[in-house]
């Protein structure tokens, strides 16, 4: 199975990059990264490397090409007036990642999130997730659930920003989202979110 990894890089999140790469060495099976960025990839790989990151393994990909792929989603997503600012439309590119990625799995990762213990994305042949137990987020969080028409399955809340996931799930969601809503799924998405 291949598994491939989302690095989201800001150009405000160079310095939390340099820190959390160090541990890399944690991460197990992990055949390629990809460095989703909105900062220009040569010199942000002239910054990692000064920091002895190495970037051999690595394939930039700027706000811009996935802006081309989605070009909906940055209006869609991105609110100016919105106290959650550009998070909101993190969220959309870190799914549109993995369907950008041509891997099995891929880890989705936030620049200043890391492992400290070793980490493989599956555990006895299952997804191998970091969760806060019995943790609730306000309501709005599992609106998104109604656009899919399920129910919150777990009393625990996930850490989104160090996270598996397989890329048949994020098609079948899709699909799903696609068929439920009548539009493109990640208006489907933002529809919901209030």
């Amino acid at each position: 199975m291949k598994t491939a990894r989302a690095l989201f890089i800001g150009s405000y999140r160079i310095s939390h990059s340099c820190l959390s790469l160090r541990f890399d060495h944690y991460l197990e099976n992990i055949d390629h990264t990809y460095v989703f960025t909105n900062t220009n990839p040569t010199m942000l790989d002239t910054v990692l490397r000064k920091y002895n990151i190495d970037t051999s393994n690595f394939t930039y990909v700027e706000d811009r090409e996935m802006d081309a792929l989605y070009p909906t989603m940055r209006p869609n997503w991105f609110f100016a007036d919105d106290y959650r600012g550009s998070w909101l439309y993190q969220q959309a590119l870190k799914l549109a990642s993995v369907d950008y990625i041509d891997a099995d799995c891929v880890l989705i990762q936030d620049p200043d999130t890391f492992s400290i213990t070793p980490y493989n994305c599956f555990e006895n042949d299952k997804l191998k997730f970091f969760i806060l137990p019995n943790e609730t987020h306000s309501w709005g969080y599992y609106k998104v659930l109604d656009c899919l028409g399920i129910e919150r399955q777990t009393p625990h809340c996930f850490v989104t920003e160090f996270t598996p996931m397989l890329k048949e799930d994020w098609l079948s969601m899709k699909q799903t989202l696609i068929q439920r809503n009548k539009c493109d799924p990640f208006d489907a998405i933002i529809n919901a979110v209030p």
